[in-house]
């Protein structure tokens, strides 16, 4: 009897061992910030490993809605599109940007807000799932400087005005420039993935047209709280060729400051070129 008593002992001991345990995560909760993050990624129709890279881009427009413009650079490297792709992301500007966001160890690589961290040997950051982290991080950074963006699109001409209103919130000094570009996304074509070429790949955030210098161009030295800045730009967008749909496009503007060979951004502004 004493034997049947032990047995039933381990018996529930074990069992007991064997409960799982209930793991509760705590619910995300959203940082209240006027801050808007810049993420650039560099990409390639050939690298196999980017559409990995870029589900994450998209998981991090999710996490921070209205919080994260995302940027997607088809420079020199792994951007060759197949004989049977129908577009080609390349154009000079791209490249001079891809090669100005140097060092980077290879693609898929990120950038938050062109700025170091702590943590990182370099500027670019390779492992995607702490993009999460450093986007927070600028979150809860100081508000410095407000970008509004008004959009006049003309349908049948396709002339595109943009006006920009920029607002320091403090004093500032350095050495600021200033970048607007033209994004496009939902281009269906041939992707690289791991194992497999995809065929019909959508193509999110594409880098299409810079208005500026690939660096941005030579804006200020020095901010004074609460004077406004006005800047507007023309452009006339190509015709249609299964891209350069306009409801698929976004103007994209930011100021960074080049100070001390930095080039980090102080704040962004993505607005479509046809709001819904």
């Amino acid at each position: 009897m004493r034997g049947v008593f032990v047995k039933f002992i381990v018996v529930f001991i074990l069992c007991s061992a064997c409960t799982e345990k209930e793991i509760i995560i705590p619910p995300f909760e959203p940082i209240i910030s006027d801050r808007v993050v810049l993420v650039e990624e560099v990409t390639g129709v050939r690298c196999p490993n980017c559409p990995t890279g870029s589900a994450k881009i998209e998981s991090l427009l999710d996490q921070f809605p209205n919080q994260v413009v995302a940027v997607g650079i088809h420079g020199s490297f792994l951007t060759q599109p197949y004989s049977e792709s129908k577009f080609d992301f390349r154009f000079d500007a791209a490249r001079e940007l891809e090669n100005f966001l140097k060092p980077w160890e290879g693609k898929p690589a990120a950038f938050v807000n062109r700025k170091k961290f702590e943590n990182e040997p370099i500027l670019s950051i390779s492992e995607f799932d702490l993009l999460s982290t450093y986007v927070a991080q600028e979150l809860n950074e100081p508000h410095q400087i407000e970008i509004s963006m008004s959009i006049d699109f003309d349908l049948d001409s396709r002339a595109l005005e943009i006006n920009l209103g920029i607002i320091p919130l403090a004093d500032l000094n350095g050495e600021f420039r200033l970048s607007v570009m033209l994004t496009e996304s939902h281009i269906i074509d041939r992707q690289a993935n791991v194992g497999e070429l995809i065929e019909a790949y959508e193509h999110n955030h594409v880098l299409r047209m810079m208005l500026t210098e690939f660096d941005g161009d030579s804006f200020n030295n020095s901010f004074v709280r609460g004077d406004l800045i006005n800047q507007s730009f023309s452009v006339t967008l190509p015709e249609e060729d299964g891209s350069w749909i306009a409801e698929n496009m976004e103007v994209v503007a930011f100021i960074s400051n080049h100070e001390n060979e930095d080039k980090e951004v102080l704040q962004a502004v993505s607005v479509p070129v046809i709001s819904n």
